[in-house]
C-alpha cells in the first residue's frame, strides 16, 4: 500500500512538472483571490462585490478580469458603444429598387404615359433625344413606307392589313402624320372592322404609331392623340 501511494505521488508531481494537471486544478480561488489575471487579483482584494460574485459556485468559470459581465466590474472605455453597435445596427440608407417596365399597351403603361405626358416629362425627353439624332432626307415614298411598317406591326397579320381615308398632314416640326382607318385579319381568321390609325415619322426618321380599340384607358389616349394630330387638320388625301 506504501508502493502504490508513492507511486501516485510521483506521477503526480511528474504530471505537473510537465504541466499535465486536472482542469480543477487551474481555477482561480476567491477565498485567497489567487488568479493567473494579476487585474482580476486586484479587483478580488478591492472589490467586495466582485469578490461576491467570485465566490458564487455558478461563477467559479471567471479566470479573467473580462470574464466578468461589465455590470460587475464596470464598462470599459468603448465596450458599451461598440456592444450597442452590434446590437443596434445603424440603417442602411435607402436603395430605391427599379421596376419592371408594365407590358405594352397594358391599363398601367398607358396610365403611366399620361402621366408623363402631362408633367412634360415625356415631351421633354423626346426633345432631347431628337437633338442627338441626325436628320435624314428621305423621300415621300420612304416616308410613308416607314409609317405603313409602325401600323402594321400592330396588327396580329401585318402583310392583312388594309388601308383607307387616309390623309397625310405635314407640321411644321418636320414630322409627317398620316390619319386614317385600318383593317386586318383578326384571331378567327376573318377581317376585323376598320379601326382609326395615327402614325408619325420624324425628320430624323423615327416612325411610331396607334390604332385606336376603342376600350378603356387606351381608347381614351387614342382620342387625345387622333384630336391633338390628325382631328383639327384636314391634310392631303394619298395612298398608302
Amino acid at each position: 500500500m506504501k508502493m502504490v501511494v508513492i507511486f501516485s505521488a510521483a506521477l503526480f508531481v511528474a504530471a505537473a512538472s510537465l504541466g499535465i494537471t486536472s482542469p480543477s486544478s487551474a481555477r482561480g480561488n476567491p477565498n485567497t483571490c489567487t488568479y493567473q489575471d494579476a487585474r482580476l487579483v486586484q479587483a478580488c482584494r478591492t472589490d467586495p462585490a466582485i469578490r461576491g460574485y467570485l465566490r458564487d459556485p455558478d461563477n467559479a468559470g471567471v479566470e479573467t478580469y473580462m470574464d466578468l459581465p461589465p455590470v460587475i466590474r464596470g464598462w470599459e472605455p468603448g465596450e458599451e458603444e461598440a456592444l450597442l453597435g452590434v446590437l443596434s445596427p445603424q440603417p442602411q440608407p435607402y436603395q430605391q429598387v427599379a421596376q419592371a417596365a408594365p407590358p405594352p399597351g397594358s391599363l398601367a403603361e398607358v396610365t403611366e404615359r399620361l402621366r408623363r405626358i402631362a408633367s412634360g416629362e415625356y415631351a421633354a425627353q423626346v426633345e432631347a433625344d431628337r437633338a442627338r439624332t441626325p436628320t435624314v432626307n428621305w423621300s415621300p415614298a420612304q416616308i410613308r413606307a416607314a409609317a405603313r411598317r409602325a401600323v402594321t406591326s400592330k396588327l396580329r397579320e401585318p402583310a392583312s392589313a388594309q388601308f383607307r381615308n387616309v390623309r397625310r398632314i405635314q407640321h411644321d416640326n418636320g414630322t409627317t402624320m398620316f390619319c386614317g382607318e385600318v383593317s386586318g385579319r383578326n384571331a378567327h381568321g376573318g377581317v376585323s372592322d376598320f379601326k382609326r390609325f395615327e402614325a408619325g415619322v420624324t425628320n430624323r426618321g423615327e416612325a411610331s404609331a396607334q390604332v385606336d380599340d376603342q376600350t378603356g384607358m387606351v381608347g381614351a389616349y387614342f382620342n387625345t392623340a387622333w384630336n391633338q394630330f390628325c382631328g383639327r387638320i384636314a391634310g392631303t388625301p394619298v395612298q398608302f
